[in-house]
């Protein structure tokens, strides 16, 4: 009768050793999958942390390209005025240009009627001259 106690003590000792070993197991099964879990929870704010460096440095060149696009604009806009200006001389200088040629029809008009007006009064000298010189 004793070594039935022994003996059924030694399987209850078995299933409690038993018991023991599997409550350790599936500790140590959970601490695993806890540090999975972290492992995957860092691996997944990495990746977070790529792709916002990554939007940052989009929006960094994103702005660079605004302001390299802002200083063209004002580029152009300085341009359309210079040209303005430009058309404003040229069509200054135009007007000064007409207004001398205008000018200087009018003296050649005049230095024709002056020269009509000297020719004619050469003309008349020397008919004058022929009239009072008597022939030789």
């Amino acid at each position: 009768e004793k070594e039935a106690n022994v003996a059924k003590s030694e399987a209850e000792l078995r299933k409690i050793q038993s018991e023991i070993c599997e409550v350790m197991n599936q500790r140590n099964q959970k601490k695993i999958e806890g540090e999975r879990t972290k492992r995957s929870i860092r691996k997944e704010e990495i990746e977070t942390l790529k792709k916002e460096n990554k939007v940052k440095n989009c929006e960094r060149e994103v702005k660079e390209v605004l302001r390299q696009l802002t200083n063209q604009r004002a580029k152009v806009r300085r341009a359309e005025r210079e040209f303005e200006r430009t058309k404003e001389d040229i069509a200054s200088k135009e007007k000064v240009y007409e207004s001398i040629e205008k000018e200087l029809e009018a003296l050649k008009k005049q230095n024709e009627r002056t020269n009509a007006e000297i020719e004619e009064e050469e003309r008349v000298r020397c008919n004058n001259i022929r009239q009072h010189t008597p022939l030789l």
